[in-house]
């Protein structure tokens, strides 16, 4: 019963996701939306995994998703770091262009 409920609320987000892309796609509520409609699909297959009454092949595809999961933040991290070494390359190091705190330059990073 409580799956159904979250195919429902589900549905219900991807059905205002779909409107909303509709009347104006660059907004950000959009992905919101659309992570939620994602979340709201997972949960249940999460929670059958942790009840352990699920086949192995659910257990597999689930534990991969946590895993992307993980490494996704990891590599944004990553990505966020060398994005801001290369504007410091690009635009240097004048005050206007560097973080607003003095410990977070990575000056040992940037050379």
């Amino acid at each position: 019963m409580p799956s159904l409920m979250f195919a429902a609320l589900a549905g219900l987000s991807s059905f205002l996701f779909l409107a909303r892309v509709r009347r104006d796609p660059r907004r950000f509520g959009n992905g919101i939306l659309l992570g939620l409609t994602f979340l709201l699909l997972f949960l249940p297959l999460l929670a059958q995994v942790a009840q352990g009454s699920a086949p192995a092949t659910l257990v597999a595809a689930v534990t991969l998703v946590v895993l992307l999961c993980a490494l996704s933040v990891i590599a944004l991290a990553l990505f966020l770091i060398a994005n801001g070494v290369e504007r410091v390359r690009k635009e240097g190091r004048r005050p206007a262009n560097l973080l607003p705190s003095r410990r977070l330059q990575l000056a040992p990073v940037c050379g």
